[in-house]
């Protein structure tokens, strides 16, 4: 009977609330999907909105990343490591799954939320956070997170996860005495040439047929004239199957370009500078013989490619894969990432908006 009261309450709560038009404070009413459990008056709501209005289609299965600190979460509502920490599409029912990356309830916490569907030319499409139920475990789901054709994910974060693949294949990397160091996106790894210093990890589930390489890059040097050096590479050492993404100094210095396939191709030059002590977002992808790179979110180059076949066993972060350490890096690498799917130029441009907290909005906590 207590029950029947209580499903009788709500429902009628539920029809108030549609009358009066406060569909925003309906989140306050929902039971967790997780546990059953139904919100008490701790919990608090924000509603977040993205800026996806450039964007000329839907972005499907988007991870966006959530910056969060103290003007847009109370902290001290939740408990220690976050763990109450809810994400809901917007109709408030259906609940998204979410990585915590990095918790931090005295500075900034980074979360990557997994949203079925961002419409194109929108800016109020949103989804909902809720926390502040003290009874709640951990709600992550760190490999449905990234189930979105992302082969690898290396986010190289501080302390135990900072080698670790979030991605299903577990490609954790191998740290060969690179350096943790400040990142774009919370920690990354520092690689000097002069030490030999390099990462790498398996390849386990990436394909050559089609897919996306992307990184966060920071250099810290322009190396010697004519040097290609290595920030992300991919070769099983024969006469193709290779995959660079690299900084090269050549007459035009600091170039970012790539190379894909053939042994014998031309370095695509990208006609982009890296800026000195500053981050770049690099990306590559290619499908079906067409290749096309990316900086900052905007296309800077596209051609044809040939002899990408296979994938060799490792990739490398801050080397060549050809008896490493060779062809070195000077700088930081922050959010590396291989995916299976070529990513389209919206979903790029959208992602580096939202790596640098142009993409969301935050309403106010209710």
């Amino acid at each position: 009977m207590q029950f029947e009261k209580r499903a009788l309450s709500l429902a009628y709560g539920w029809v108030v609330c549609l009358a009066l038009g406060c569909a925003a404070e309906l989140p306050k009413f929902l039971s967790d999907s997780s546990t059953g459990s139904v919100s008490s008056t701790t919990v608090r709501s924000r509603r977040l909105s993205f800026a996806n209005s450039a964007s000329a289609t839907n972005l499907t299965d988007f991870t966006v990343l959530i910056r969060l600190n103290a003007s847009r979460i109370d902290y001290t509502r939740m408990q220690a490591l976050g763990q109450d920490l809810r994400f809901y599409d917007s109709d408030g029912v259906t609940q998204l799954v979410h990585e915590i990356e990095k918790w931090d309830s005295s500075g900034e916490s980074l979360i990557w939320v997994k949203v079925p569907q961002i419409d194109a030319l929108s800016v109020s499409d949103s989804i909902i956070m809720r926390y502040g139920d003290a009874t709640l475990a951990d709600g992550q789901s760190v490999n449905s997170v990234w189930a979105n054709g992302h082969a690898g994910v290396w986010h190289f974060a501080s302390g135990t996860n900072a080698l670790k693949d979030s991605s299903a294949n577990a490609n954790h990397a191998t740290n060969f005495s690179s350096s943790e160091a400040t990142g774009m996106v919370g920690s990354a790894r520092q690689v000097l040439a002069v030490s030999g210093q390099y990462l790498r990890a398996p390849t386990a589930g990436i394909s050559a047929t089609q897919g996306t390489v992307e990184v966060l890059a920071y250099p810290i040097s322009t190396g010697s004239a004519g040097n290609a050096m290595f920030i992300i590479s991919i070769w099983d050492g024969g006469a193709g199957n290779r995959i660079y993404l690299m900084q090269r100094n050549t007459t035009d210095p600091n170039d970012f370009r790539i190379a894909l396939g053939s042994q014998g191709a031309p370095f695509s030059d990208s006609a982009q500078n890296f800026p000195a002590n500053s981050w770049s977002y690099c990306v590559l992808t290619w499908a079906g013989g067409n290749y096309r790179t990316y900086f900052n979110g905007a296309s800077v180059d596209s051609n044809t490619y040939f002899s990408l076949t296979a994938i060799d066993t490792y990739i490398y972060f801050g080397s060549g894969s050809s008896g490493p350490p060779s062809f070195s890096w000077d700088g930081r690498i922050d959010e590396a990432r291989v995916s299976n799917v070529p990513r389209s130029a919206d979903w790029v441009a959208a992602q580096y908006k939202s790596m640098t907290d142009t993409f969301v909005t935050f309403g106010v906590e209710f």
